[in-house]
Parts: structure tokens; C-alpha cells; sequence
């Protein structure tokens, strides 16, 4: 398996971007959220944030953007700039790929060890310049892809994705049968998915871009307000989560979705550009934990809500939170909770 042939990318040819101006938008969606496109202008003054009232406006701008839609947003915090603003901070599942199509290809090692590689090199083509591409993974699926940069530094990296090629399907098909028996998935299961996939043709492609500049240009807008308003508060110190550095944080949202693949300390460090020792004792610096006992955490903290509500064999939920050895899970769960799981569930129905 020739790994770097499994993830191609182009840059867009001469798009013209209508900053701002959605018209290509059926009037049906534009109503959505011309209240959001109007609101915007550019800066001068004040914006309309209250600081003492954060509120996750990016959330609900990506929400109105994909209502109704099959395709997919979500943002790589390569700065930590979105985690550190209340008004840009997402969930870790918008942080992250997550849907059907791309969770199916992380449920095997092989698979999800691809697709955080095609991640990198994603991250690589962001680095090397601020304009938007294509990229196609190994398993057909397209996504338009947009660096942030502000003052010249990469912020973020946008990426609209979960998109489908109709004048490629029959390619896509055959990249699905020949790439998927190779991280261990049948090609079935992905096919199963192409109708939940967001087709398009090259003639789409200028209305993604403006979708993803509206997204860009409210992360400068909300980054510049921000910036003033700490200043006005004469605050200029890191407001990370309890200052924790951003690599940490972006790898323990990834952790908080991805908790149940076999989660590889090197992968992780790929998607922040991190020596994995470097950034193995960063984590624990900075967190007062090992990286192993943080996922296990998480691992625990999921099977303690499946054990408690659902009737699933302890082995099953095991295996469901990423433990391949059923002894070891609980070992660990005594370990952190002073319980064994059967315990565990049997306590949790008294208290009912």
C-alpha cells in the first residue's frame, strides 16, 4: 500500500470569490441566514459582542450554513486562536471530520492511521500557501479546503467536505473496491454511504468558496473584536482554557471524539506538527497527566454512562470505548473508580 498516492490535492482554478455575496444560494437557503450576512460589515468600532456574555456564534453561523445540506464543516485549530475565543469555540466534533463516510474509514487501525495522514498533508498544503484547494482522499470523498491566515500566520484551516463528484462516481466506486479491502472494511459499507453524500459538480465549487470566506472572514472579524476588548480590559494575558498550550488542547478534543480507535501518540503528534516525546511531555506539563491515562479517562468516563443506562455486556462496552482486552478494561476502571464494572452497574441501579 503506496500511502502517499492516497490523497490527491489541486489547487482551484481561477475562482472568483464574491466575498460575502452568496448568489449562487437558492433563495430558499439564502433566507436562513441573509439576517447573518447582513450583520456583517467591515470593522470599524464596534462589533456587537458583549464579553461578559460568550456566546458560540461560529457554531451557529456553520449550523445556518449546513441546514439542510449533506455536506460537512469543520475547522482545524492550527493556533489554538478558536479555542481560546468564546465566540469561535466549537465542539470537538467541529473540530474534527465526523460523519458517516470518514467515521467508517477510522474504525480500523489501518484506516484511521490513513486518515490522519491525509490530514497532514492536508495541514502541509495549508502551510505552504493561503489559497483554497481541492483535496480527494484515498476512498473518493472531495472537500474544499481554505487556509486562515491572519498577520501572515496560519490560524486555522477550513474544510468543507463529505462532498461527492457526480461526474466522477463511477471512479469513486472503483477507488472504494480497490482502496477499502486495504484498511480492513468491506467496500459495501462505504458504498451504503454515497447517497448521504453531497454531490456536486465543478460549477459548485465558486459557492463553496464564498460559504468558506463568509466562515473566514467572521473569524477575522470576531479574532479583531476580541483582541480590542481584552485590551480595553487591560487583559492581555493567554486566555486559553486555564492558559493550557493549544496543541494540547486540539489533541485532547480530538481524543474526546476518536476516544474509542486505537489512538497512537505519533498520529497525534502529525496533526500538530509535534515530535511525538515533545509533545508526550507537553501533555503531561500541562494537563498534570500521561496521554495514555487521559484517553483511558475518557474511555472510562463513556463506559461508566453505558454501563449505567444501557444493558450492553461488559465485554461489548469494552470494545465500544477502545479497549481490545476486556481484563484490562477492568483493571482500569477499578483503577479509576474504585469499582469492577459489574459493581459498577449494580450500584448505579440502587441508586435509582
Amino acid at each position: 500500500m503506496i500511502i502517499s498516492l492516497f490523497y490527491s490535492l489541486s489547487i482551484i482554478p481561477s475562482c472568483t470569490i464574491r466575498i460575502l455575496l452568496l448568489d449562487n444560494i437558492d433563495i430558499m437557503e439564502y433566507s436562513r441566514y441573509n439576517e447573518l450576512k447582513n450583520s456583517y460589515k467591515p470593522f470599524s468600532g464596534e462589533y456587537p459582542m458583549n464579553i461578559n456574555e460568550p456566546y458560540p456564534l461560529l457554531a451557529q453561523l456553520i449550523k445556518q450554513l449546513t441546514q439542510g445540506r449533506k455536506y460537512k464543516i469543520c475547522i482545524h485549530d492550527t493556533s489554538g486562536m478558536l479555542h481560546s475565543n468564546p465566540y469561535l469555540t466549537l465542539m470537538p466534533t467541529g473540530f474534527t471530520h465526523n460523519h458517516d463516510f470518514c467515521n467508517t474509514a477510522k474504525l480500523t487501525s489501518k484506516g484511521y492511521k490513513t486518515c490522519l495522514y491525509c490530514k497532514s498533508l492536508t495541514l502541509k498544503k495549508a502551510l505552504q500557501s493561503q489559497d483554497p484547494f481541492l483535496g480527494q482522499c484515498y476512498l473518493g470523498q472531495t472537500e474544499v479546503i481554505k487556509p486562515v491566515y491572519i498577520n501572515n500566520k496560519l490560524v486555522c484551516v477550513i474544510y468543507l467536505g463529505n462532498l461527492l463528484d457526480l461526474s466522477e462516481k463511477n471512479e469513486v466506486i472503483s477507488k472504494i473496491k480497490r482502496n477499502a479491502p486495504l484498511i480492513g472494511i468491506k467496500p459495501d459499507k462505504f458504498q451504503s454511504f454515497l447517497d448521504n453524500m453531497h454531490g456536486f459538480d465543478k460549477k459548485d465549487i465558486d459557492t463553496y468558496l464564498e460559504i468558506i470566506e463568509l466562515i473566514t472572514q467572521f473569524i477575522t472579524f470576531a479574532h479583531i473584536q476580541f483582541q480590542k476588548t481584552l485590551l480595553l480590559q487591560h487583559d492581555t494575558s493567554p486566555i486559553f482554557r486555564g492558559n493550557i498550550h493549544s496543541a494540547v488542547r486540539i489533541v485532547a478534543d480530538y481524543i474526546s471524539v476518536h476516544y474509542n480507535l486505537n489512538i497512537q501518540l505519533e498520529q497525534l503528534a502529525k496533526i500538530c506538527f509535534l515530535n511525538p516525546e515533545y509533545l508526550s511531555k507537553l501533555f503531561k506539563k500541562e494537563t498534570g497527566t500521561s496521554l495514555v491515562d487521559y484517553i483511558n479517562s475518557i474511555r472510562i468516563q463513556r463506559a461508566k454512562d453505558l454501563l449505567a443506562y444501557t444493558d450492553e455486556k461488559i465485554i461489548d462496552i469494552s470494545l465500544l470505548v477502545g479497549f481490545n482486552s476486556n481484563s484490562y478494561f477492568c483493571r482500569i476502571f477499578k483503577q479509576n473508580t474504585g469499582f469492577s464494572p459489574s459493581n459498577f452497574r449494580d450500584h448505579s441501579k440502587k441508586a435509582d
